[in-house]
């Protein structure tokens, strides 16, 4: 399961630099079989109940559409690590701001 991922993010890594057209049409090309073996392992893996892998392979069921919408249009991007690393310090900076003029 996890080289299926793997082999998608060097997937992304390769197309970087590409156009949004150029993106899409390479991870239609590239990425389609793996998705498929993905979602076949999705369907077909049993996993005992309320274990992390049940629960992670539900989430993943449940938001397959949502997945996939990065084979639709190339400017999606597979993951959201920018968006998250972008929000970071702001969501660092409100936990920590009530504390920032306390006197210690």
């Amino acid at each position: 399961m996890v080289a299926l991922i793997d082999k998608l993010f060097m997937i992304k890594r390769g197309i970087s630099n590409f156009t949004a057209a150029e993106r899409l049409v390479t991870r239609i090309k590239e990425s389609n079989p793996i998705l498929d073996e993905f979602w076949v392992w999705i369907e077909q893996t049993y996993a005992l109940a309320k274990t992390k892998l049940e629960i992670a392979i539900e989430h993943a069921a449940k938001l397959r559409d949502g997945l996939m919408d990065f084979m639709t249009d190339g400017r999606i991007m597979i993951s959201n690590n920018i968006a998250k690393r972008r929000v970071r310090p702001v969501t660092i900076g409100h936990k920590n701001y009530p504390f920032s003029t306390s006197e210690a």
